[in-house]
This record gives structure tokens, sequence and C-alpha cells, in this order.
């Protein structure tokens, strides 16, 4: 994973979405429970959506712990470029109002 770190985003994401996606289709276990967390939580979705979500969320794990040790091992200015924060303006209020 150390090594992934360094390679571009644009050749390491999608490397790692399809290396995810395989991951998803070999762990029955872990693509069951999630369907079934999703049957209960979104039962508005067709299977065959909640299936999709499921790829995705596989998919984007792997992308995740890359950027994780990213992090760890590159300078974080290069990272904030590529993250867009949902919800920022509330942790500003927060801290302003000093309750963190």
């Amino acid at each position: 994973m150390a090594g992934l770190a360094y390679l571009p985003p644009k050749v390491r994401d999608p490397l790692l979405g399809r290396l995810g996606k395989f991951a998803g289709k070999l762990a029955k276990g872990a693509r069951r429970r999630a369907l079934i967390n999703l049957y209960y939580c979104l039962p508005e979705l067709s299977e065959a959506q909640r299936a999709t979500l499921v790829d995705e969320m596989f998919a984007t794990a792997p992308q995740a712990m890359a950027m994780m040790t990213e992090l760890v091992l590159r300078d974080p200015a290069r990272i904030r470029e590529r993250v867009e924060w949902h919800g920022r303006d509330i942790i500003d209020q927060m801290k302003a109002t000093s309750k963190m």
C-alpha cells in the first residue's frame, strides 16, 4: 500500500477501484451483510440499485485506504486540492463556539 501512495491518483484510483470491485465479488459474507443493511435502510431502492451501491462501496474502500497512506507518507497539502468537505460549515461553527 505504501508504494501505491506514490502513484498519481489518476493511475492509482482506477486500478484500486477495479481491484476493490473484484474483491467485493469474492467477499461473499461482507457483500451479503451490506446488501441486507441497504435492504433495511433504503427499501425504496431496487435490488439492482443496492447491488450497484455495494459495488461502488467496495471500489472506493481501497482508494480511501491509499489516501490515508498518502496522508501519512506525503505532504497533506497535496491531498487538500482533491478533497471536498461536506458539512465544513458545521465544523467551523462548532470551533467558533468552542464546542470542539
